[in-house]
């Protein structure tokens, strides 16, 4: 699959966290981490041969019959693939506006889901930073775990798009290269891994970066992480991204404690971090430098509450997702729709 994620980054205004909701998608029905809204993007809209039509920025991506992602701007011509089959798209038009967006990030390994149908994909960014502190740490040794082999190679496979895109001028040379590491001519190298007891026991290891922590089984989590806490307690560091989903693992106990950032005194821990040393990161829109509360006001003074609401909120209202709560009941509704839902 060419993977076009790795090119681009959504650039978010708000975010919320998503623990009732499923999705459908070509994996059967999978968990949604966030709801997500962006920053304005032109808005285009393509249709099928069947009658499908789909509004999304010039870089949605859609999945072709051969499993390529396509984005939306490029997508006339190919056939892309649906919940009833492949449909041909017939037409391809940049509309004359620009809007908020609305995303998901659904936690799966494949990242894909369908809207209006139409079966589309996430962003990550994740491998972008693993590959830049590679090349510009010498003698770096960074570890890649996920819960499953599929996910740790999957994100070595975007780190090795994202190596062979860059330009020349600042591409580090490497002495392997292989389909579950890089090893660098400056000494760093990155190895991926299933999370394990034993995973990168014995290493010795600069960074560690854990994808999905909280899928794997707590009895492993825990070993893991105790093997782990020698390497980080002499400076290493450990980037962890995953989807929250109870409050008996071990990811969520490392979250809670990021998020108690004052001593037993009550004193704010140095750096901003957490009594774990992790500094817990959820972006939202309040906190996008070019958006708050007064322009917010600000933007419903001058078209309405409802107006705002459209031209604001739901460039992507007529998009319909398919969902299950945790009841097992079945809803179609749109992007909007959801974040409302979590946001009320």
């Amino acid at each position: 699959m060419i993977n076009l994620h790795d090119t681009i980054e959504r650039k978010f205004v708000e975010s919320f966290d998503v623990t009732e909701w499923e999705i459908e998608t070509d994996t059967g029905w999978e968990d949604i981490s966030h709801s997500n809204k962006t920053v304005e993007y032109e808005v285009w809209e393509i249709e099928t041969d069947k009658g499908t039509v789909l509004k999304g920025a010039d870089t949605h991506i859609l999945i072709d019959k051969h499993n390529n992602e396509v984005f939306i701007k490029d997508s006339l011509g190919i056939s892309v693939k649906s919940l009833t089959g492949d449909q041909l798209v017939t037409k391809v038009n940049k509309l004359a506006y620009s809007e908020h967006m609305y995303d998901l990030t659904v936690a799966s390994e494949n990242h894909t889901y369908y809207s209006n149908g139409l079966l589309s994909h996430n962003t990550t960014v994740a491998a972008g930073y693993l590959l830049w502190y590679a090349m510009f740490k010498p003698n770096s040794t960074i570890l890649v775990a996920a819960h499953k082999q599929a996910g740790a190679s999957e994100i070595m496979q975007r780190i090795r798009f994202a190596y062979e895109s860059i330009p020349d001028h600042i591409r580090a040379g490497v002495t392997e290269y292989n389909k579950n590491s890089i090893t660098f001519d400056s000494g760093s190298r990155i190895v991926s891994t299933t999370t394990t007891e034993n995973s990168g026991r014995g290493m010795s290891l600069t960074l560690v970066y854990l994808d999905e922590f909280e899928f794997v089984p707590l009895c492993i989590a825990k070993e893991f992480w105790t093997s782990l806490s020698p390497t980080l307690s002499t400076g290493g560091k450990c980037i962890i991204t995953s989807t929250p989903n109870s409050d008996e693992d071990q990811f969520a106990q490392l979250w809670h404690e990021a998020n108690k950032t004052t001593d037993a005194y009550g004193i704010p821990i140095p750096g901003g971090v957490g009594v774990n040393g992790f500094k817990p990161l959820l972006a939202i829109w309040s906190e996008h430098p070019e958006r708050d509360d007064a322009w917010a006001d600000s933007e419903r003074a001058k078209i309405g509450e409802e107006r705002f609401r459209r031209e604001n909120e739901c460039c992507n209202g007529n998009t319909k997702i398919t969902l299950k709560d945790e009841t097992g009941q079945i809803f179609n509704i749109t992007m909007e729709e959801l974040f409302d839902n979590i946001n009320s």
